[in-house]
């Protein structure tokens, strides 16, 4: 099982959750309320290790099959293969995630 990936919460303002709108090929529309998502576009061929075991190259090649993993609220996994994703909306808790994080990225 992958690692989650969760944002840290350092910030009070931080939601918990945000709700992502799917809608797919086949026309069908799913509404996941998430913690936490990544979209998986490289994969690990090989990591480089120093003499302490510190890594210090990690070797990628593209994924033959890319993918968005996603985290809900309640630690279910679900990924879902970008070329079944017709489009992703988000709601306004991703919207006030990304604003905290671009104002904590100016300081």
């Amino acid at each position: 099982m992958p690692k989650k990936n969760f944002i840290p919460k350092d910030n009070q303002e931080l939601p918990d959750s945000y709700t992502i709108k799917i809608s797919y090929v086949t026309g069908k529309e799913e509404t996941i309320e998430v913690a936490s998502h990544r979209l998986i576009e490289q994969i690990v061929l090989k990591e480089i290790k120093d003499n302490s075991g510190k890594i210090v190259e990690v070797q990628t090649a593209p994924h033959p099959a890319p993918f968005f993993e996603f985290w809900t609220k309640d630690d279910i996994y679900i990924t879902a293969i970008l070329s079944n994703i017709v489009s992703i909306h988000f709601d306004k808790n991703w919207t006030k995630v990304t604003q905290i994080y671009r104002e904590k990225n100016k300081k």
